[in-house]
């Protein structure tokens, strides 16, 4: 009974879901079958978890038959029956999220039972309810679509020879919702290819590129289509810096029209466009990364329901600190901590003010806060460690790396929930790192030559390494090293 779909299912209801699934329930329009009542009754009483041992089918079926033998079919029948209402519950909690769509099933109806005057109104309410909507919604372009279908349909019942251009500019708006879903995802299949290494098949894309240079979009009604197009080009052509300007300009003009989450999604394309340009060594890009995160904030597209992601939090400081806008930084914090989730908050913020710390060489404090942060992302803790070693290098705190090193190593090699890549990334890294604070512990006791000949080898090691977290870093304490015996 665990493993029924029913129980599954009534598991991933929210209080008030499954009160109002009672209320579904309990409606003889729904639900004529009575026996539904009281199996509902029965399996609620063990929620939220549903794991209590009493929950098996002979104390279900005792419920719902009192006083009968056990007979699973019945029970089975029942079970049934109680999961195609939940189904029904699921559709209308769903077609309440959109209400548009509910509209149009409504002007379906109306057309199917030729109430003409009624029709047109309901039609014309819906198509000005659309070209109104401040947020332009992923469904808009298929609701559009829809109603224009309707209106098709409706005019040839009407047998009347005038002219009407619904099915033009249903064929339109097909084109349009066409446009919009093969961008968006050629965009995310481009977007894998990066992360996955498949080369995706797009053989329409180079028909669709030269309709779109023939026909310009018209962004003021198709915002969503434009963006995509720039997206689509800035994958496609990223050594074209115009294309991102581009994609710039027509986010921070119309992202404020979209669904924030869409809007999210596009800007996360510019973000990593800079990302890669700063990876071959673009450092401009990294202002630009740094004003993308500026237009979030003060849109506040960023925001999910008001609250601001780690990933997004960290990203901003870590951005901001490397740009030395450490003043920005520190007033960005104290404003934003608020918004961040409250399980995390005091962990995501000691751990950046740590990061802060140490990028204004302020050792101390910043120790302080690391040993006393517990993480129960391991990736957080990770990093936590990594910056910790630096803190350490830094300061010239040896006893203290090697200490931590040794630690760091058997967490990596204990830790079920790192992955075999990331192991390695990190364990050449503290490979390295060992490797420079060994021979930093050493250097009074060496003459200038050895000293040297050591640190070369180490700079060969580094020059050739691959598959090593903080990379940039260990590069910069080898020069560092090498310039200071000029």
């Amino acid at each position: 009974m665990q493993q029924s779909k029913l129980l599954q299912t009534l598991r991933s209801l929210t209080d008030k879901e499954q009160d109002r699934f009672s209320l579904y329930v309990a409606s003889p329009f729904f639900n004529p079958r009575k026996k539904g009542e009281a199996l509902l009754a029965f399996l609620l009483s063990f929620a939220p978890d549903f794991t209590d041992e009493s929950l098996h089918e002979e104390n279900a079926f005792a419920a719902i038959f009192p006083g009968q033998p056990y007979q699973h079919q019945h029970l089975k029948n029942e079970m049934s029956a109680l999961y195609r209402l939940l189904r029904g519950f699921l559709a209308q909690i769903e077609w309440e999220d959109h209400p548009d769509q509910g509209a149009l099933m409504t002007l379906t109806q109306l057309r199917k039972r030729n109430v003409a005057p009624v029709f047109r109104a309901q039609y014309n309410a819906l198509a000005k309810q659309l070209d109104q909507a401040p947020i332009q919604h992923e469904d808009h372009l298929y609701v559009r679509m829809q109603l224009l279908h309707e209106a098709d349909l409706h005019h040839g019942q009407q047998q009347r020879r005038v002219v009407d251009n619904s099915l033009q500019a249903k064929m339109d708006q097909l084109d349009a919702y066409y446009l919009y879903h093969k961008l968006r995802g050629s965009c995310e299949l481009l977007n894998r290819q990066n992360i996955f290494q498949e080369e995706p098949r797009l053989p329409l894309m180079q028909a669709l590129q030269d309709h779109l240079a023939d026909s310009p979009i018209n962004y003021d009604h198709l915002p969503a289509i434009g963006i995509y197009h720039q997206i689509y080009l800035t994958l496609t052509a990223p050594e074209e810096d115009h294309h991102y300007r581009e994609l710039v300009k027509l986010l921070e003009a119309n992202g404020q029209r979209l669904d924030p989450d869409e809007a999210r999604a596009m800007y996360k394309y510019a973000q990593n466009y800079c990302i890669g340009r700063i990876n071959r060594g673009q450092r401009a890009f990294l202002q630009e990364i740094f004003h993308l995160y500026q237009h979030q904030l003060t849109s506040g597209i960023i925001y999910h329901q008001g609250v601001l992601s780690h990933s997004d939090f960290t990203n901003i400081v870590t951005t901001g600190l490397r740009l030395k806008h450490f003043e920005w930084v520190q007033a960005f914090m104290e404003k934003e901590k608020a918004h961040l989730l409250p399980a995390l908050r005091e962990a995501i913020f000691h751990y950046n003010l740590a990061a802060c710390y140490f990028e204004q060489q302020q050792f101390r404090p910043a120790i302080r806060l690391l040993q006393g942060i517990t993480f129960e992302d391991v990736y957080y803790e990770l990093s936590a460690k990594v910056l910790l070693c630096k803190v350490y290098f830094e300061s010239g705190e040896l006893e203290a790396l090697f200490y931590l090193i040794d630690a760091f190593k058997r967490f990596l090699k204990r830790n079920k929930q790192v992955s075999p890549q990331n192991r390695t990334h990190y364990l050449n890294f503290l490979k390295y790192l060992r490797s420079l604070s060994v021979l930093a512990d050493r250097r009074p006791d060496l003459a200038p030559e050895a000293f040297q000949t050591r640190l070369q080898k180490i700079g060969r090691q580094l020059e050739q390494a691959t598959d090593t977290s903080n990379l940039a870093w260990l590069r910069k304490e080898y020069l560092a090293a090498k310039d200071s015996e000029k």
